[in-house]
């Protein structure tokens, strides 16, 4: 298995000294890190570091450049299946990760079978952005061991689920309430059929 992240997590707390930039994007690497071995994933993640909440805003040359860089990414794992999040996706970075693996999974010769996930849709997702009724889906229930992985891969992130990083008071948290919720003892994916119609959703 192999994790990909397109953007670097860097802009979560703007007004911290001790994390800058480039020391906040070294922490949540090292955090996503944590967070895959907590599953069971040993293999290095791939980084495509681009800078935290501009993948909406990159040209075209950077866009080529990103969705390249990931179709290769994708190539060199030759996997069967990707999971990625939703088009509709309230957050921009996300929704524009998954018009760039659109993008990378076009130029693939065989492209794999694409599952799609929400992160924010609950929260803050329009009507208009929610998978329609045709979309098909499918809840995976996870047993007690399982829960318990994901939990420990959700509480890796450590500087966005506790006060690890408390110069910066208006920095990212994730509120007990999601984290909870988030930690439900159930997944739900979407069935993409190929790149042109998540292209299109």
């Amino acid at each position: 298995m192999q994790a990909i992240y397109v953007t670097d997590g860097s802009a979560s707390h703007p007004r911290s000294r001790r994390f800058p930039p480039p020391a906040l994007r070294a922490l949540r690497e090292d955090e996503a890190r944590a967070g895959l071995r907590a599953l069971g994933i040993a293999r290095e993640p791939v980084f495509l570091r681009v800078a935290d909440g501009t993948a909406a805003r990159l040209d075209a040359r950077e866009r080529d450049a990103v969705a390249g860089a990931l179709a290769a990414a994708l190539g060199a794992c030759g996997c069967a299946l990707v999971f990625g999040p939703w088009p509709g996706e309230p957050h921009p970075d996300h929704a524009a990760s998954a018009a760039l693996l659109a993008d990378a999974l076009a130029r693939c010769a065989q492209p794999p079978v694409l599952w799609s996930y929400a992160v924010w849709l609950d929260e803050f997702g329009a009507p208009a952005e929610r998978p329609g009724a045709h979309v098909p889906f499918v809840d995976v229930a996870l047993d007690a061991r399982e829960l318990a992985r994901k939990r420990a891969a959700i509480l890796a992130h450590r500087s966005q689920t506790t006060g690890l990083i408390d110069d910066d008071p208006g920095g990212f948290r994730i509120a007990e309430d999601l984290l909870e919720r988030w930690l439900a003892p159930r997944e739900r994916f979407w069935l993409v059929d190929g790149p042109r119609k998540w292209a299109q959703a």
